[in-house]
C-alpha cells in the first residue's frame, strides 16, 4: 500500500483493531487509515455533533486561547486570516475577530465561506483539521495556494508516539482521525508546503508554524 502522503511504496500494516486498520509508512513517518476504514461524510457530521465546540464552552476556549496568542504573534495586524476546516460554530474564527483580526470560516461540510479560497492569506490556521483529511495531497495543494508565496501556515495536531506504544494512544481511537503524524511527518509537510516550519521554543508541543519564504 502506498502513503497516503509522500506516496512512497510499501507501507506496512501496524496495527488492527475491530474497527480499523493502521498503516505506517516509515519514510515519512505518517500512519494512516486506508480508505476502505474512513467512515461516510454523514457519520462524519453526526460524529462533530457530538463535540462541546462552542463559543459559550469555557473548556474548548481555553484550549484554543494558546493557538489565538500564536496566531496573533504570526499574523500582520491588517493581515488575511482563514481558518481552514473552521468546523459549524467557527469558534477560533470568532475569536479572532472579537480581537480585531480579519478572519474568514471555511468548512466545505458545513457549507462555510464558499468563495473563500478565491483570495490569498497572510495566515492559513488549522486546529485539530489535517488528521481527519481524506486526500492529504490535495488539500495540502489548495492550502499552499491559499496561502500565496510568503504567508504562513499554523497546524494543530498530535503528535503519535513510537509505533510500538501507537495501540494504546488515545487520540486514534476518533473514528474520524485518519491520519497521524510524527516529527518526520512534520518535516515532509514544511517540504510539500515550500516552507520552513518555525524552531521557536514557545511553541506548544502540538502547534507547528510554517513560515513562507520571501
Amino acid at each position: 500500500m502506498n502513503c497516503r502522503l509522500c506516496n512512497s511504496a510499501g507501507c506496512n500494516e501496524l496495527f488492527s483493531d475491530k474497527i480499523r486498520s493502521y498503516f505506517h509508512c516509515e519514510k515519512c513517518g505518517l500512519i494512516f487509515v486506508p480508505e476502505c476504514g474512513h467512515v461516510s461524510i454523514e457519520e462524519e457530521i453526526k460524529r462533530y455533533a457530538l463535540h462541546e465546540n462552542s463559543p459559550d464552552h469555557e473548556g474548548y476556549v481555553g484550549f484554543l486561547s494558546d493557538l489565538v496568542s500564536i496566531v496573533i504573534k504570526q499574523s500582520p495586524v491588517n493581515g488575511r486570516i482563514l481558518d481552514y476546516g473552521s468546523g459549524q460554530r467557527a469558534v477560533l474564527t470568532g475569536l479572532l475577530q472579537g480581537r480585531g483580526y480579519n478572519c474568514t470560516a471555511y468548512d466545505p461540510l458545513y457549507k462555510i465561506g464558499n468563495d473563500a479560497l478565491a483570495k490569498t492569506y497572510d495566515t492559513v490556521v488549522l486546529c485539530e483539521v489535517i488528521e481527519h483529511l481524506r486526500d492529504l495531497p490535495e488539500e495540502l495543494s489548495i492550502i499552499k495556494k491559499a496561502a500565496g508565496r510568503t504567508g504562513t501556515i499554523i497546524i494543530r495536531t498530535r503528535i503519535h508516539p513510537l509505533p510500538e506504544h501507537f495501540a494504546g494512544w488515545w487520540y486514534k481511537n476518533d473514528i474520524t482521525h485518519i491520519n497521524f503524524f510524527s516529527g518526520v511527518t512534520i518535516d515532509t509537510l514544511a517540504a510539500m508546503l515550500g516552507r520552513e516550519k518555525s524552531q521557536n521554543d514557545e511553541l506548544s508541543g502540538d502547534i507547528f508554524v510554517f513560515r513562507g519564504r520571501e
